[in-house]
């Protein structure tokens, strides 16, 4: 309320609620609303606690005190023409004229609201219970899962070092088949010159049969020649002695020497008498 005249109130109150000293300032200007401020003492003097409204800061407020308006104004005194009719009532009305005037069904409420709470928290604790149950098992399967899957680790990098293995061996099998294909192209090779060797030889062995027969040939000719050659010398030697000493024996034509007289004739290097000779054709 603002005196006539006065442009504005303010009330300034202090008060200590659990060992706690508070400050609440209100004031209104003419025409304005009405400012709320909620402090607290501290050692350097009071803080504000005050929030972004009235209705937030007065809530604050009842929170510190957990005490309302009306509660306060009932529980100082009774109104006024109350006080005889309060001590008339029997205990039960007293009872429930107090129970109004604290206010004492909200606490019903408020057992009621908790009553309610405690059921859905049972609630909520036998639906975690059951649900820490399945996570138990769940960690149970999670524990037997950790020991199949670092098995299968262990598979794994067993089958990977078989597989390394393997691929080793695979890369030693192709070098070895590569190596067996050269080989393969170097004796097919090989056959081939083989082949081609072996028709020469054959032409070569051919060839010097040829030549050995040419050979043969070529020295009977020869010997034909030799021959021929010595029985030449033989006579010429003969017609030469003829020449120089006359023989007094008549000489046979018919007579021929034999190839044994011709090698002594050679080796004595002498000739026979025609009467030699004619004697032995006679003979």
């Amino acid at each position: 309320m603002i005196h006539m005249g006065a442009l504005e109130a303010l009330v300034d109150f202090t008060f200590q609620c659990d060992r706690q000293i508070y400050r609440i300032i209100r004031s209104r200007y003419r025409g304005q609303t009405s400012t709320l401020e909620f402090q607290i003492q501290t050692a350097d003097g009071f803080r504000s606690l005050t929030e972004k409204g009235m209705r937030a800061t007065q809530q604050l407020i009842l929170q510190h005190l957990k005490l309302d308006y009306d509660t306060f104004i009932n529980s100082a005194y009774l109104r006024q023409g109350r006080a005889d009719e309060f001590m008339l009532k029997r205990p039960t009305d007293r009872k429930q004229i107090l129970a109004d005037l604290l206010k004492l069904d909200r606490y019903d409420d408020l057992a009621e609201q908790a009553k309610e709470k405690a059921r859905q928290f049972k609630a909520e604790v036998t639906l975690l219970e059951r649900n820490l149950d399945s996570i138990t098992a769940q960690l149970q399967q999670t524990t037997e899962l950790e020991s199949e899957e670092i098995q299968l680790q262990n598979a794994i990098a067993h089958r990977q070092q078989q597989q390394e293995s393997d691929r080793q061996l695979l890369r030693r099998l192709q070098v070895l088949q590569q190596q067996r294909h050269t080989g393969l192209q170097q004796l097919s090779l090989q056959q081939q010159q083989q082949q081609h060797l072996t028709q020469d030889c054959q032409h070569l062995q051919q060839e010097l049969a040829g030549a050995q027969q040419q050979q043969q040939h070529i020295e009977t000719v020869l010997r034909e020649q030799e021959r021929s050659q010595h029985i030449m010398l033989t006579f010429s030697d003969f017609r030469l002695k003829k020449k120089r000493k006359p023989p007094s024996f008549k000489i046979i034509k018919h007579c021929k020497p034999t190839d044994s007289s011709y090698n002594s004739k050679k080796q004595n290097k002498n000739i026979r008498s025609p009467s030699n000779c004619g004697r032995r054709r006679h003979s």
